[in-house]
């Protein structure tokens, strides 16, 4: 009987010192249950920069030289365009700051009208100048960086795209899908779910 019982305090004391629950010490495991949206670490940053890699591999050079600038626009929800949530503008800063680090010429806010005829005019006065310049084809390309998102119940599709100025050709692009963590609901302005946990066995028959 002593035997038995040292082997009972024994046991328990073992569930107690690993338990970081009252479900674990009662039971000696883990709960089934699993939020519907688990916390997960933040992705955003290293998508977006994946898709600036990908776009600045397949970019045309030869529809945007490198000193052509890219300006920089929040990114829409295609289902809402009024959608003024975070989620848009910090997606689209980010590839921004990828693409710079990538040598692109990055230019802030919304192009201006005349952004195409005023390098052209720039064009001109160069190759009227400078014969170098002129040899070498001086060529500037203003251009933009659009992008639209869905959203989804458990995750967000986000599409990008680099688009010429003077004539809509687009000159590099590229898609990807977000999970529907925290912080991208955070930042999409979406509150949770009361009921945000969702068992992960049968719990009727």
């Amino acid at each position: 009987m002593l035997l038995l019982v040292s082997v009972l305090a024994a046991s328990c004391s073992t569930v107690k010192d690993g338990a970081v629950s009252t479900y674990e010490f009662v039971f000696d495991s883990e709960p089934t249950a699993t939020p519907v949206f688990p916390k997960k670490d933040d992705v955003l940053v290293d998508a977006a920069f994946d898709a600036a890699d990908e776009m600045h591999s397949n970019v045309n050079r030869t529809l945007l030289p490198a000193d052509s600038p890219v300006y920089i626009t929040r990114f829409v929800n295609i289902e809402n365009t009024a959608d003024r949530s975070p989620f848009g503008k910090v997606v689209s800063e980010q590839i921004a700051v990828r693409l710079f680090q990538r040598g692109w010429r990055i230019a802030d806010g919304a192009p201006p009208e005349d952004a195409v005829s005023k390098f052209d005019k720039q064009a001109e006065e160069h190759e009227d100048k400078d014969l170098i310049l002129r040899e070498t084809d001086y060529n500037i390309q203003p251009s933009m960086l659009v992008g639209s998102y869905e959203v989804g119940d458990e995750s967000v599709l986000v599409h990008a795209r680099v688009v010429r100025l003077r004539d809509k050709l687009v000159v590099a692009a590229h898609a990807w899908s977000l999970p529907m963590n925290d912080r991208v609901r955070d930042l999409l302005g979406l509150t949770e779910p009361a009921d945000s946990m969702r068992p992960t066995v049968r719990t009727e028959f």
